[in-house]
């Protein structure tokens, strides 16, 4: 008996891009659009009545394509059905929650809500820093330089480091303080830190000349021939020595540059592109000036010779300080002004007021990114917002190996000396324990209150050192920015896979963007849809129920003659001597009409089949058992 299965029978549980019909070789009819409009199906199994779904698909695009090459797209009835279905899918996307547009009013509200996440880069700013292992210590020792003892006398390093250098949550710790503030106590997995900012540099622009090499080697022999007096220039390619902002260069390059100082050559840069040797040629901000100061000179000989007597050190004998307002400087010293560190002086600057040299001496930071800047995020992370973490999650389980890192991952333990010579004592103490089990005391005793470590957070120099051990096995002293370590290879994982919560974000987003595409494919399926089912409805109208008139009697008889006794079977009365005829129908009139309706009903349907050839349509039926 023929059954009726519902959508969800026959819907399909296979990638929405695999092909189900091809019309001359080209696909006709995929998953994803067969998902979307089949709808009740009849049949004698779940098989044959996804066959019949998926056959009148067909049917209504193979007609249509007839109908619209015969002019009927131009029907009223088919003008009405399109514009009826554009509405509704244009109100369909408004109401959706994954839309395609988010509004600049939203997302200026969300940038105001979450402005935090919109910190401007804080590129040139230097820190004096404090670490330790066990969190009391260096408690007290905050405790001790908020009571007035001189950081330095604890800082690790005797001059300021970059920030950008310090572990991340050191860095969103100094981004808020001014000059001469402390941090509170920061945990971090490689020590607890205390940080004071020594000086921050708001510069936003930067360009650089620079030499790229296939390999680090060619790098080191370009940087000994500078060494030995070659100038940076005259070792650059023509193109090289062109001034380059750093938005157009790697991003391994645009870390590195904000921490250098003008006319300084960096250490060779690894990118994909090459070994980078970049010369910082300018640097300027565009962040407002609120004050400056002026002194005046006769001539450039002289502001050359007050300028290297500040540089000394030294008193300005009968020398004027001007202070000036930032808005009040003429446009050619604010032009100076712009490229200077705060407390800087210019070299002297001619005008037409004579010779100037200018020092700046504080100017507004621009603490977060402009809302222009960054609004074409803002609307990528709303429509992150409305993917579940559930729905993320999945996806992650599923597609993990995409997010494979591209070595192992080497988790350490840490011992984090105050000193070289500390680093060593501690290091041959291990080696001499005289049992494992004594070595092993023995390094938690210097381990304190560290954690095991991704070798990512590290500094370099520990990160290439970690790579080369063994399970177990113990490091040499390493010298960093941060510290000294001494590294134990706890374990080493391969393959690695980046972590959920560091790729939660950009699953989200590709999540979003899959949902607006599926959004917009189907919308754009379902005004295809309705044009089509029009058009192969107006086109059965006007070649059926349009066309009774056209049709002879006689054909219509034949129809009744080869049908009559199918009929009567259908309905279990063959063989009974019932006359279909009264059956049917009483009226002679309506008794010609049925026939003729129905004759040109099987004309119809043999045009229809006819298409299928002329068009080569083949179904890949196999793939309805899934």
């Amino acid at each position: 008996t023929s059954g009726r299965f519902s959508w969800a029978d026959l819907w399909l549980d296979l990638p929405e891009d695999t092909v189900l019909a091809v019309r001359q070789g080209k696909p006709l009819v995929d998953v994803a659009e067969f998902n979307q409009r089949v709808n009740i199906g009849q049949g004698k199994d779940l098989f044959q009545a996804r066959y019949n779904a998926l056959r009148k698909i067909i049917d209504s695009k193979l007609v249509a394509a007839l109908a619209k090459k015969e002019g009927f797209k131009d029907n009223p009835k088919v003008i009405k059905q399109l514009a009826k279905a554009e509405g509704e899918v244009k109100a369909a996307l408004i109401g959706s929650q994954s839309r395609e547009e988010v509004s600049d009013a939203e997302a200026r509200r969300f940038y105001k809500e979450h402005i935090e996440e919109f910190r401007a880069p804080d590129r040139g700013a230097r820190a004096l820093f404090v670490v330790k292992g066990e969190r009391q210590e260096a408690l007290e020792i905050l405790e001790r330089i908020k009571k007035g003892e001189s950081m330095e006398k604890y800082s690790f390093s005797a001059a300021p480091i970059p920030g950008s250098r310090l572990p991340a949550a050191v860095q969103r710790a100094i981004f808020h303080l001014t000059q001469g503030q402390l941090t509170e106590l920061t945990a971090t997995p490689i020590g607890y830190y205390i940080a004071k900012l020594k000086e921050r540099n708001s510069f936003d622009h930067f360009k650089v000349s620079m030499i790229v090499k296939n390999s680090l080697e060619e790098c080191r022999q370009t940087l000994k021939k500078m060494e030995a007096g070659e100038k940076f220039e005259a070792l650059a390619a023509e193109v090289e020595r062109l001034s380059v902002s750093l938005e157009d260069l790697p991003k391994e390059v645009r870390r590195v540059v904000p921490d250098m100082e003008l006319k300084e050559v960096s250490q060779p840069i690894a990118t994909p592109l090459g070994y980078f040797l970049v010369k910082l040629q300018e640097r300027w901000s565009e962040a407002e000036i609120i004050t400056a100061k002026l002194i005046r000179a006769n001539s450039k000989a002289e502001g050359e010779k007050i300028l290297a007597r500040i540089k000394k050190g030294l008193e300005l004998e009968q020398v004027e300080e001007r202070p000036i307002a930032g808005k009040d400087l003429p446009d050619d010293l604010r032009a100076v002004a712009k490229r200077l560190k705060e407390g800087e002086y210019s070299a002297p600057v001619k005008t037409r007021m004579g010779y100037y040299l200018v020092k700046l001496q504080q100017r507004a930071r621009k603490l977060y990114r402009p809302f222009e800047a960054v609004k074409a995020d803002i609307k990528k992370m709303i429509k992150a917002e409305v993917i579940s973490d559930k729905a993320a999650l999945k996806h992650y389980g599923s597609h993990k190996s995409r997010y494979r890192k591209p070595a192992p991952e080497y988790i350490l333990d840490i011992i984090l000396a105050e000193t070289l010579d500390q680093g060593e004592k501690i290091l041959a103490e291990l080696k001499k324990a005289p049992s494992d089990k004594e070595r092993e005391t023995l390094f938690y005793k210097y381990r304190k209150e560290l954690r095991s470590v991704s070798a990512e957070r590290l500094p370099a120099a520990a990160q290439n050192i970690a790579r080369k051990l063994q399970p177990g096995q113990l490091s040499s002293v390493i010298a960093t920015q941060l510290g000294y370590f001494v590294l134990r290879l706890n374990e080493k994982i391969d393959p690695a896979y980046s972590s959920f919560e560091d790729v939660q974000y950009e699953i989200k987003c590709l999540l979003a963007e899959q949902t607006d595409q599926r959004d917009a494919r189907e919308a754009k399926t379902y005004v295809t849809q309705m044009e089509e089912d029009t058009l192969a409805q107006v086109y059965y109208d006007a070649n059926v129920y349009q066309n009774v008139d056209s049709i002879p009697n006689e054909e219509a008889e034949e129809w009744w003659q080869a049908n009559e006794d199918k009929l009567l079977g259908a309905l279990g009365m063959s063989g009974m001597g019932i006359d279909g005829e009264k059956l049917f129908l009483g009226d002679s009139k309506n008794v010609i009409y049925y026939k003729k309706i129905n004759a040109l009903g099987t004309r119809y349907r043999d045009m229809v089949k006819d298409l299928y050839v002329q068009n080569n349509v083949v179904i890949y039926d196999n793939l309805l058992n899934q």
